[in-house]
């Protein structure tokens, strides 16, 4: 990654995003000389990071066991890429790999086209980074908890198959293959890209029927609410196309900014389809710091994401990568010193709770969200142990319509993100329904929700009021584009975060109409950074004894995601590599063998390109590949003459990719990625036993640690366990 182009000033500019705040040391573990200097800093540290594959490890003499020796209260995050088992486990991989083999890329391109991987920003990669360090930071929980170190791990594959987790629903309700659907949803309809008269593109992102009444005002079409075809958003999907024709002639009757404004007045969902040069200096973004702009030392003027969290009371800072090995020596001199002082933590024995179960056992999380970023992060919640009460207004969560739905009524979506929760169902018009759900948030850990800046506070359930009755209380907020700027009022939803974060230039060509990513990207990672914040505030309460409040976004989330592509966008030595590729438009469609289609990298490190096609033109006896010249940076993909390819198995072509130095990764629909062997190793997909649908697949956490998982529960009935929550009078 030092030096993964574009660089600048001969710097890998990923490798100044992903490495901020942090020291840098370069030690061999190899060598029996930096032996002293790797077990001092495990006696000092509280926890390991690894992401190798599973025997490199112990190979170093660095796997848990080792190390636990050394520090009996270590805790030790791993992340293999394919997992600890499995016919893949031993393969390096990357981001694209994980894009193509979890289904992720399947669920990408024009309706009915071909699937297509999403050009370099590192989706899966970042992910699955999220989910690591939240694993990271259960360990350290339960370790502060139960005196004991601590080993967890999770996996690139299962945190990529998870992202898919609504589309994932739709095939384990309907039994249908969802593919790619251009800018449309699986889950809503309309939420797709409008082209106006002035030939730019709406992002239209409807999610419940109030929402859809108002687009209907908004545009004066009040006849469309009588079509009995588009009367619920179930019907709505399902005729998505002709209701798509009918809202299409009325978009082009006049120009963008038209309907901007009216959408803006109705409350509708509406985002522009915006590019780095708008969003630098859009008020949005600079007064969310969105993007921030830092002079590193060694690079100099660069553009780099800000942090994804607000939090109330703890400082969040964004300061350069170091050099390569830059604090070598002061970190072998001074060790965890050279970070500064630090309280440790108590773990004697009279600090510790003899409760052996998840991490968050005995925690209560108390969740007002609807849709799928809220609820997503407290089943999370509710995998690691916690009590989840779902509080739902009497018209119920807006998700539970969602298309498809299940033969009870309730949506794919719901089933699967709502499980191994309580239901109650209040009121927030009724003062004694308020007093209920007060009483609850001052009883419970954490409390969660989506109703925008300013408007729990009209109900005295803003986080100042709340903290002072409860003052360790975790309060996550979650906003569709942040709690400053003209757009913090505004109703947030997945096209829009993905128009307004310029996440369409890594899809489809840059003459055609804008694409969506097919999974839910948006709220999923603002659900999964939502997590991180939490169980960090979580940890810090354990030392401090006092609460926090996390404020995430799904426009901050994206744009967050998107920051390795902004570096290249400062002043980069030359106009080449992945995180430039976005820009100029080349499409990522694999390359199609007898029977599926692979995508086709060197392997990593792989610089000897033209010995690659030397390679695979011996073996094949063909001008299977164009030979190059190419001396620059490692190509993300392979020029391949993909005739020859047609006729040969994929398994056979991975084969000669594989002896050539080269690497071959399936592109898998959600059908065939649950088939796999390598999924079923990962153990990220499950069956729940419903009471009502019988035995149902579903995904669950990628983590595995040291305690025993939560039993899998059915989503509930709304209001099903009214008679435990309502009864209790208010404070």
């Amino acid at each position: 990654m030092l030096r993964q182009q574009p660089t600048q000033l001969g710097h890998g500019v990923a490798y100044t995003v992903w490495n901020a705040n942090k020291k840098g040391m370069v030690l061999d573990l190899k060598s029996s000389d930096s032996r002293p200097h790797l077990e001092r800093l495990v006696r000092e540290a509280d926890l390991v990071m690894e992401n190798l594959t599973p025997e490199a490890m112990t190979r170093l003499g660095a796997e848990y066991e080792s190390l636990r020796a050394i520090n009996p209260h270590i805790v030790y995050a791993s992340s293999p890429g394919w997992g600890y088992s499995g016919p893949m486990k031993d393969l390096p991989a990357g981001d694209p790999d994980f894009q193509a083999f979890s289904g992720f890329a399947s669920l990408n391109g024009e309706e009915g086209g071909k699937s297509e991987v999403f050009r370099h920003t590192y989706p899966m990669d970042l992910n699955a980074a999220v989910l690591f360090a939240s694993s990271a930071v259960l360990g350290l929980i339960a370790r502060n908890r139960t005196g004991r170190s601590q080993w967890v791990s999770s996996t690139h594959l299962g945190s990529s198959i998870l992202l898919s987790i609504t589309r994932f629903a739709e095939h384990a309700v309907s039994g249908q293959l969802p593919g790619p659907l251009g800018s449309a949803s699986g889950n809503t309809a309309p939420h797709e890209a409008f082209l106006c008269q002035d030939l730019k593109y709406l992002a239209i992102g409807v999610e419940n029927d109030t929402q859809r009444r108002n687009l209907c005002e908004a545009l004066r079409r009040k006849d469309l609410l009588h079509n009995p075809l588009w009367a619920t958003n179930s019907e709505r999907v399902k005729n998505r196309k002709s209701l798509s024709d009918e809202l299409s002639k009325t978009f082009m009757d006049k120009p963008s900014r038209w309907w901007a404004i009216q959408m803006e007045k109705h409350y509708v969902p509406f985002g522009y389809f915006y590019d780095f040069e708008t969003l630098r200096n859009h008020r949005q973004v600079t007064e969310n710091e969105f993007i921030l702009e830092k002079n590193v030392p060694y690079q100099g003027h660069m553009f780099m994401g800000g942090a994804p969290w607000k939090f109330a009371t703890s400082e969040v800072r964004i300061e350069s990568a170091p050099r390569h090995g830059e604090h070598t020596g002061e970190l072998l001199k001074r060790g965890f010193e050279a970070f500064g002082t630090n309280d440790k933590w108590d773990l004697s024995a009279d600090s510790i709770s003899a409760n052996e179960g998840p991490p968050l056992a005995g925690l209560r999380v108390v969740d007002v969200s609807q849709g799928l970023a809220g609820p997503y992060l407290s089943m999370l919640l509710a995998d690691a142990g916690a009590e989840v009460i779902k509080v739902e207004l009497p018209s119920g969560d807006y998700a539970r319509a969602f298309a498809p739905t299940t033969p009870i009524g309730d949506s794919a979506a719901f089933l699967l993100l709502n499980r191994g929760k309580k239901s109650v169902t209040l009121d927030v018009e009724s003062e004694e329904d308020i007093g209920t759900l007060q009483t609850l948030v001052e009883e419970s850990d954490v409390f969660i929700e989506d109703w925008g800046p300013g408007k729990p506070e009209t109900i005295g359930l803003g986080y100042r009021e709340m903290a002072t009755k409860n003052p360790g209380l975790v309060y996550c907020a979650i906003s569709g584009f942040g709690e400053e700027g003209p757009f913090k009022n505004r109703p947030g939803s997945e096209l829009v975060a993905q128009a307004y974060s310029e996440s369409f230039l890594s899809l489809g060509s840059l003459d055609g109409p804008p694409l969506r990513v097919g999974a839910d990207m948006a709220n999923m990672s603002t659900g999964a950074v939502g997590l991180l914040g939490v169980l960090a505030a979580i940890l810090c309460r354990q030392k401090k004894s006092v609460g926090e409040r996390v404020a995430v976004s799904l426009m901050g989330t994206m744009m967050v995601f998107r920051q390795a592509n902004w570096t290249s966008l400062g002043d980069p030595d030359e106009w080449v590599g992945g995180f430039a590729e976005p820009y100029g438009g080349k499409r990522e469609f694999g390359y199609l063998t007898k029977d599926g289609r692979l995508y086709c990298h060197p392997r990593l490190g792989n610089l000897d390109i033209q010995g690659i096609a030397t390679k695979i033109k011996e073996a094949t006896g063909n001008l299977a590949y164009n030979a190059v010249s190419e001396t620059g940076p490692i190509p993300m993909r392979l020029p391949f003459n993909e005739e020859y390819f047609r006729r040969v198995p994929s398994k056979q072509v991975k084969e000669i990719l594989l002896n050539a130095g080269a690497q071959g990764v399936e592109i898998n629909n959600i059908a065939e990625i649950l088939k796999h062997p390598q999924t079923k190793a990962v153990g990220v997909v499950k069956e729940m036993d419903h009471p009502d649908l019988g035995l149902v697949k579903v995904l669950v956490k990628p983590w595995r640690g040291s305690w025993d998982d939560v039993p899998l529960v059915a989503p509930p009935k709304q209001g099903q366990h009214n008679a435990e929550f309502k009864a209790r009078p208010a404070s």
